[in-house]
């Protein structure tokens, strides 16, 4: 799939989820790099879909690894890390239920 289109689909995707309520952002991550919500998780559910590339997710002492356009669920409050391929980068959308007192970002 080229940029453009996944550019394409990430907004379709954006605009349904936000009409369900989420606030969400379009996001991508290089080779290799990797991101931890630290002990404390965030403050809200969140959502994530891949969109494009390798995804190695974990969640709960277990390691997942996400197809394309599956959405999966973080627990508001749980640790969590994503891990990209080495090899390439990946594409994806992470929202969360939009709430004036919530701003998705990590447990106070």
């Amino acid at each position: 799939m080229n940029i453009s289109q996944i550019e394409s689909d990430a907004e379709k995707l954006k605009a349904e989820y936000e009409k369900k309520g989420f606030k969400c952002e379009i996001s991508t991550s290089e080779p290799g790099e990797d991101w931890d919500s630290e002990e404390e998780g965030h403050e809200a559910d969140e959502v994530y879909i891949l969109l494009e590339g390798e995804l190695e997710f974990y969640l709960q002492g277990k390691t997942y690894r996400p197809a394309i356009g599956e959405v999966f669920v973080v627990p508001a409050g749980e640790p969590h890390n994503f891990k990209s391929n080495k090899f390439s980068r990946y594409y994806w959308i992470y929202g969360y239920q939009w709430q004036d007192d919530i701003t998705g970002s990590r447990k106070k």
